[in-house]
C-alpha cells in the first residue's frame, strides 16, 4: 500500500465528511447498534458542520491513489486525539497505523509529555498495539441512546 500524507486541504471536506459516516455505519457495526451509529454519525454532523470543524482542527489526510483513505486530528495544544477515522475501503490496510505513528512522531517533536484519546470499541485494538493504554469508560446519553469508548494514554516522555 502506497500511502501518502499530507494536510487537509478545503476541497477534501466533503470526501471526509463521507468518509466519517461510512466508517461508522460500516465499520462500527460489530461493536455499535444501529441506534447508537445513528446518534454517532447524527445528520446534524452534515457538510458545513465539518467546512467549519476541519478549518479549525487542520488535520492530517491519508492518500491512497488520491483517494482519502483516513484523516486524524491532533490537538497539540490539548494533547489529544480528537478524530482518527479511516474509509471501508481501506480498512485493515495500515492507514489508522500510519496515521496514529505520524501524529505520535509530531507529539515527541513537540516535546508533549503524553497524549490521551477518547476511542470507540472498534478502535481500541490499534490504540493498544501502538502502546495506549485504558483509564476509563466514557458513557455518553443522546437523545436517550447511550454510548461508550474508551479514554486511553500514551506516555511519550519519561514520568
Amino acid at each position: 500500500m502506497n500511502c501518502k500524507l499530507r494536510l487537509w486541504q478545503p476541497e477534501d471536506t466533503p470526501a471526509i465528511h463521507a468518509l466519517f459516516h461510512a466508517a461508522i455505519n460500516q465499520l462500527a457495526s460489530d461493536d455499535y447498534s444501529l441506534a447508537q451509529r445513528q446518534q454517532w454519525a447524527h445528520p446534524s454532523l452534515d457538510l458545513p458542520f465539518w467546512q467549519q470543524r476541519l478549518a479549525e482542527t487542520r488535520p492530517t489526510v491519508a492518500l491512497i491513489d488520491n483517494r482519502i483513505a483516513g484523516f486524524i486530528e491532533l490537538i497539540m495544544d490539548e494533547a489529544y486525539i480528537d478524530c482518527l477515522y479511516v474509509h471501508p475501503d481501506f480498512a485493515r490496510m495500515g492507514v489508522g497505523s500510519s496515521l496514529l505513528q505520524y501524529s505520535l512522531n509530531r507529539a515527541l517533536i513537540a516535546r508533549l509529555p503524553s497524549l490521551q484519546v477518547d476511542v470507540s470499541w472498534t478502535a481500541e485494538p490499534l490504540f493498544t498495539r501502538m502502546g495506549f493504554v485504558g483509564l476509563y469508560e466514557n458513557r455518553y446519553e443522546r437523545n436517550g441512546v447511550v454510548l461508550t469508548n474508551q479514554r486511553m494514554e500514551k506516555q511519550l516522555l519519561p514520568i
